[in-house]
């Protein structure tokens, strides 16, 4: 990014701020009431980048675009997004940052290198919420450690389920969500019925990372079970494909989100208990 004669101090000061000409940061704005942030990316910043990048470069030097999190975009904003890196200006790079690469869109994986990053530890995460002077006095130690928890060593989980701390019906997922085959019904039309609505947008998103983060860890205990259990992970991954079309219908033709979950919450209890039982006879 630095060029020409200016001192590193500078430049790092610039980026800081997100002031420097030949680096852009795409990731959710704020809400047009100005209260909160949205919930995805949309096209509007995302044409804005892109015709920015088709513009004379402000300063001498390779461009940057860090998109974060790409998983964010709608539909929409995918699209625009795939055109510029299918024919990329000279000089121009762009960062995605993914935390479910295989949700994104095949033309988009195609046309990007990837680089895996390694999960982070408990105490790792908490020194980078210690370092965004997230321990604040609103911030309990049992809020703490329950982020912590739902975290899975992703910093960016931790900030969200700090912020999402209080929405009782999260807690009650997360209950839900360590016994689906013995939990009662009535409990996961509660859940569903409670994280449906618009206002509801960030604790339904952070609610169906976890619904997918259940499917992985249930498909990775099956593989590595001894002996390997098949048929319950032939169900996993059924589960999986399963979770990634509902939600993705429901994005695509804006479905009601709360049925979704009914829905998905059916399979799990299905697949729970018959795995169950397999394991019984076996």
């Amino acid at each position: 990014v630095a060029s020409g004669d200016e001192a590193m101090p500078r430049v790092r000061e610039q980026i800081a701020n997100g002031a420097h000409p030949n680096l852009r940061v795409l990731r959710k704005g704020l809400r047009e009431s100005g209260k909160g942030f949205a919930s995805e990316i949309v096209a509007a910043p995302t044409r804005k980048i892109v015709y920015e990048f088709h513009q004379t470069r402000g300063r001498a030097g390779k461009r940057f675009c860090i998109v974060d999190a790409v998983d964010d975009c709608n539909r929409t904003a995918a699209n625009v997004l795939l055109k510029i890196l299918e024919e990329p200006p000279d000089h121009s790079h762009f960062i995605l940052i993914s935390h479910s690469p295989g949700l994104l869109l095949p033309t988009i994986r195609s046309r990007c290198q990837a680089h895996m990053l390694r999960i982070l530890s408990d105490q790792q995460v908490a020194e980078v919420l210690a370092n965004q002077h997230i321990f604040g006095a609103e911030a309990s130690k049992n809020d703490i450690a329950a982020a912590l928890k739902l975290a899975g060593g992703r910093p960016r989980r931790a900030f969200e389920a700090l912020k999402l701390a209080d929405n009782k019906h999260l807690k009650k997922l997360e209950d839900w969500l360590r016994e689906p085959a013995a939990a009662p019904i009535e409990t996961a039309l509660d859940i569903a019925e409670g994280l449906g609505g618009i206002k509801n947008a960030a604790a339904m998103k952070f609610a169906r990372e976890m619904v997918r983060d259940w499917i992985y860890n249930e498909t990775r205990a099956a593989a590595y079970a001894k002996p390997l259990q098949h048929k319950r992970l032939a169900s996993a991954n059924q589960l999986w494909d399963k979770a990634n079309a509902l939600f993705f219908q429901t994005d695509t033709y804006n479905l009601d989100a709360g049925q979704t979950l009914i829905s998905l919450f059916d399979a799990i209890r299905k697949h729970a208990c018959e795995t169950q039982t397999i394991d019984n006879l076996e």
